[in-house]
């Protein structure tokens, strides 16, 4: 089964081992609710990326917000497991810089 998730990606990594691939996408989102949560500010997470969608992976130098594909696979002990396998970026790209806090005067 395949959805679409909207996030803002950070990053991805990849590596090759014995001729496997294993790749992550990293991401993060706000934290909805402080208190049940037990934190605060952006919540990061990965996922697997598969080797397709890694090669044709091209971020930006800062957070992007995107659209990314994922599907659910079987993986070690008949666990389920959330694997991205494309990318789209949102038409500005990235996401707009932090602004500074005005000081009082």
């Amino acid at each position: 089964m395949n959805q679409v998730i909207k996030a803002t990606v950070l990053g991805a990594q990849a590596s090759e081992f014995d001729g496997n691939f294993y790749g992550k996408l990293f991401m993060c989102q706000p934290v909805a609710q402080e208190d049940s949560e037990g934190a605060k500010g952006l919540s990061v997470f990965s996922i697997a990326i598969t080797k397709t969608a890694y090669e044709a992976l091209k971020l930006p130098p800062s957070p992007a917000e995107a659209e990314v594909d994922v599907r659910m696979k079987r993986g070690a002990k008949n666990a389920m497991v959330t694997e991205c396998i494309g990318v789209r970026l949102s038409r500005s790209g990235s996401t707009p810089a932090p602004t500074s806090p005005t000081p009082n005067k």
